[in-house]
């Protein structure tokens, strides 16, 4: 018997083979379509059979969700999206099939994110914006939303930093100590702060927003945070050193390393309260001393504290003569080991190393990344290598710490 194809491009009659039961197997070619098959013994067609090949799958829809709040021009959007391919199929958006399909932002850029598995959106400006996602030259799916105008500071709704101080106390306001909504009605987050000095001399400001306790009273400064249109005062006390009753100490380090390596030094932070409990900023050079109930434990190296062997010890805080607080610290002979990687950003520039955007933090909660200490698996390895070296180019890198340990994220390397 001799079997014969109608579309040699669909199924391929080099590849028809019988075995020994009388089962047809071949293979399918790089045609889509309907072939016949044709069974021919003695010159006479003794059989037929069409068989159909449907192109590779490919997707054929992807349906992005609608924006559910407001948004500024400069705000990133991050929407869901599902690609389905022409039989019905949902492909995972970190798929192969996925992440080659084409993404065009008009005011603004967007791209499928491995990662996330989201339709992510920056550089919004005002208007309409319109992402489309594009199978080869095929438009797939479309979304359009409207970008309002940038957000501002419109108004300042109160503060979060203390404003009981202690003479020769100095604290800087940061954007974070200021509730603001913007023109919306939403909470904004500025990226600077202005404090205007009072009437009274108990305090100075220093610009652009450090404040300074010079003398026992009472003072009223204002505040302004991106240009906010409205400046909103604040009242700020010197209390007498007398007013305040309760002093507590306490490490950044809830168990301190054996190290010579000052990264891994403890430093103790004083904070003092008022007898109705209301938080003091205190004078910067308290404590005027600290000290250790062992030295052989935990030893004071330059203001902080030092783990030199595993065990407990207390350290005092000290006012010249007069203790202030203490608290215990533990030390552990425990060696360092990874337990977190994450990304401090996710740009760097060509020729440096990977390992000043990675941040591998131990159980003391040091950044342990250096060269050569963790695996780097990179799509482009042209652009970062197995070492974590760079150059020009966007990647997507895999970081591997102990080989448990792993983060994944897309680097973009600036030419240098």
């Amino acid at each position: 018997i001799t079997f014969n194809s109608s579309i040699t491009g669909a199924v391929d009659p080099a590849s028809f083979a019988v075995d020994a039961d009388g089962v047809l197997t071949f293979d399918t070619g790089t045609t889509a379509g309907t072939a016949v098959i044709t069974a021919v013994w003695n010159a006479s067609v003794v059989g037929q059979i069409a068989i159909t090949v449907t192109a590779a799958a490919s997707p054929a829809s992807a349906v992005i969700s609608a924006p559910t709040v407001l948004i500024a021009e400069d705000e990133v959007v991050s929407l869901d999206v599902v690609v389905t391919d022409q039989f019905g199929t949902v492909h995972t958006n970190d798929s192969a099939a996925v992440q080659g399909l084409t993404v065009t932002g008009t005011k603004c850029v967007a791209e499928i994110d491995a990662t996330t598995k989201k339709l992510e959106i920056t550089n919004t400006e005002e208007g309409t914006a319109t992402v489309d996602i594009l199978n080869g030259t095929t438009k797939i799916g479309t979304i359009s939303f409207t970008v309002q105008p940038e957000a501002y500071a419109s108004a300042i709704t109160g503060t979060t930093f203390s404003t009981l101080f202690q003479a020769g106390a100095s604290l800087t306001v940061a954007p974070k100590d200021i509730n603001v909504l913007d023109q919306y009605g939403r909470a904004f987050v500025g990226s600077s702060v202005v404090v205007t000095d009072g009437a009274a001399a108990t305090f100075t400001v220093t610009t652009p927003a450090t404040i300074n306790a010079v003398s026992v009273g009472t003072d009223v400064v204002t505040v302004k945070v991106d240009g906010s249109t409205n400046d909103f005062a604040v009242t700020v006390t010197c209390v007498a050193d007398a007013d305040i009753t309760m002093y507590s100490l306490a490490s950044n380090k809830a168990t301190i390393y054996t190290s010579t390596d000052s990264a891994y030094f403890a430093t103790m932070t004083l904070s003092g309260k008022t007898a109705g409990g209301v938080a003091v900023v205190l004078d910067g050079s308290l404590p005027s001393d600290l000290t250790s109930s062992n030295d052989a434990i935990a030893a004071i190296n330059a203001g902080k504290v030092q783990g030199v062997a595993a065990g407990t010890a207390t350290i005092y805080a000290w006012n010249g003569a007069t203790l202030l607080a203490s608290a215990t610290v533990t030390v552990s002979t425990t060696a360092p080991v990874a337990q977190s990687i994450t990304f401090s950003a996710t740009t760097i520039t060509a020729g440096a190393d990977l390992s000043t955007i990675l941040v591998i933090t131990d159980q003391y909660g040091v950044n342990i990344a250096a060269p050569g200490n963790y695996a780097v698996a990179s799509s482009a390895t042209a652009v970062i290598d197995a070492a974590g070296n760079t150059a020009a180019g966007t990647a997507t890198v895999t970081v591997v710490k102990d080989g448990v340990l792993s983060a994944t994220t897309e680097i973009t390397v600036n030419p240098a």
